[in-house]
């Protein structure tokens, strides 16, 4: 059975309306506060969300996330280029995972997901998406 954020993905698309990007706008007394974006038609629809259903969701449809630079800063929280993992699995071979079943990457994913490790979750993603 579907998990509460592939539900709400599948009726997005069954909706014809698209994940365009989730926005992490704020962060208060260590609680982080999101928008989610989406596409119908021609129509942009904004719409407030806790930041780990956003994050989950936009996993799942493979969309961008962004956070305010100030947000960053005022939390500590610091990139370095050794943050940023490459395009594409060619310029860097040591990052690359160990050939798994894409079940047990999604296993994985949901795992990270519920645990709110973002990090994890988007690497997951995009092996899987590698794999796809």
């Amino acid at each position: 059975r579907p998990l509460t954020h592939d539900l709400f993905y599948s009726c997005l698309n069954v909706l014809g309306a698209t994940l365009l990007r989730v926005l992490i706008y704020k962060a208060k007394e260590g609680v982080f506060y999101s928008y989610i974006y989406f596409k119908k038609d021609e129509e942009i629809i904004r719409i407030d969300a806790r930041t780990s259903d956003a994050v989950a969701l936009a996993v799942r449809a493979d969309c961008p996330i962004f956070i305010y630079e100030s947000i960053l800063e005022r939390e500590c929280i610091r990139l370095t280029d050794g943050d940023e993992r490459p395009d594409t699995p060619e310029e860097d071979e040591n990052s690359r995972m160990e050939p798994v079943s894409i079940i047990s990457l999604e296993e994985a994913l949901n795992k990270a997901i519920q645990e709110e490790n973002y990090e994890l979750a988007a690497r997951l993603r995009d092996e899987i998406n590698r794999h796809k």
